[in-house]
């Protein structure tokens, strides 16, 4: 019984206890008629213990993270630091950590001298910079890659609008390929108007082979009821797919079930780390039990 149900409702649900997998709840839970809230509250009654294994019981690894450290309204929404070889949970906590605290300090300590644009916002650029700066400061001290990721958080109108100028789309597309390059991004989203193809296959020429391309040669999965069959169909078009883990629904244990290999985290969700830990050790459990 569901306390959030009414009593017609839980009686239309009675079978969901003998359920064993993920699919058949999937495709038990689309056949009521329910709010999606509902369907979503349902899911998270699921989601106790190894609920990752209720999705695949072959699932052995665990995700990269996208860590957002920093937002804003205008311009540039999101900046974020990513590693595509690191394999030591902890370390990676505490030098995205230690970056997110160094640039928060750096832009409070140099906020006099960012320029400012007409919407009061600190200047895209110069933000960069401090990233910049000081990933390439502790590098040396860091035994992985360490990436920028960037929502570009597109503007149009009547040409790309790009750091308070109107560009043609020659002008724009250089001045992304030029961004990626100068400041190692390697994940980009929002970068270009919907159904601007052509734009997306010429910056995938350019780049693709060293940074991430949210919509082009990968994908950010949002919130949203899905199916491994639905996954599958992503994984064939995008190749690469990323899960965005803010969501209500969409937490540790679904990228490690659908084995997605990179998550998007907020730099305040402290608590996705050591729910990774905690599936690091189950698979580890799980592993040695089947070995029996």
């Amino acid at each position: 019984m569901f306390e959030f149900l009414s009593e017609q409702e839980n009686s239309n649900i009675k079978d969901l206890d003998s359920i064993a997998n993920y699919e058949d709840l999937f495709i038990a839970i689309n056949k009521m008629d329910l709010s999606f809230e509902k369907k979503e509250l349902i899911i998270r009654k699921f989601m106790k213990g190894n609920f990752w294994n209720f999705i695949n019981t072959l699932s052995n690894s665990l995700p990269r993270t996208i860590e957002v450290c920093l937002k804003k309204e205008n311009g540039f929404s999101e900046f974020m630091v990513l590693s595509s070889d690191v394999n030591d949970l902890e370390e990676l906590k505490f030098i995205n950590n230690m970056i997110l605290n160094l640039v928060k300090k750096k832009i409070t300590n140099v906020g006099f001298f960012i320029k400012k644009d007409k919407r009061n916002e600190f200047d895209d650029i110069k933000i960069l910079d401090i990233f910049k700066e000081i990933i390439d400061i502790n590098k040396n001290f860091i035994d992985f890659n360490i990436k920028l990721g960037l929502n570009i958080n597109v503007r149009y109108d009547n040409g790309y609008l790009y750091l308070n100028k109107r560009l043609d789309k020659s002008d724009y597309l250089k001045s992304i390929i030029d961004l990626v390059d100068y400041y190692n991004i390697g994940y980009i989203e929002n970068v270009f108007i919907e159904n601007d193809f052509d734009m997306y296959n010429l910056l995938f020429e350019k780049i693709g082979y060293k940074c991430l391309i949210s919509d082009k040669n990968c994908f950010l999965i949002k919130s949203k009821f899905i199916s491994k069959l639905e996954i599958e169909e992503m994984r064939k078009k995008y190749v690469n797919l990323i899960l965005d883990v803010n969501d209500f629904l969409f937490d540790t244990n679904f990228a490690v079930g659908f084995n997605i290999p990179m998550i998007k985290i907020n730099s305040d969700r402290n608590n996705t780390y050591d729910s990774l830990k905690k599936i690091k050790k189950e698979i580890k459990m799980h592993i040695n039990s089947t070995k029996i």
